[in-house]
């Protein structure tokens, strides 16, 4: 299997996984494959997926840096 361009390896304690662009906020993935060496260092870029349930990041570390995050509404449930 060849690597896809665009694909980002992430990693897990030590394991890495091919996760293809597309599931990535076109955007934030655009700004890893284009702008990563013109991007200032420590600046946070954020996105919602439209059920607004998950956040995604790109963070502009020696390189961009995509991650997710699920979204709570802070109530406690029972």
């Amino acid at each position: 299997m060849g690597d896809s361009e665009g694909d980002i390896l992430i990693g897990a304690r030590g394991s890495k996984k091919k996760i293809p662009t597309e599931q990535i906020d076109e955007r934030l993935s655009y700004l890893k494959l284009h702008y990563t060496a013109q991007l200032p260092w420590g600046v946070l870029y954020g996105a919602t997926l439209k059920d607004l349930k998950v956040m995604e990041f790109a963070w502009k570390d020696a390189q961009v840096v995509l991650f997710m995050s699920t979204v709570d509404d802070g109530k406690k449930s029972t």
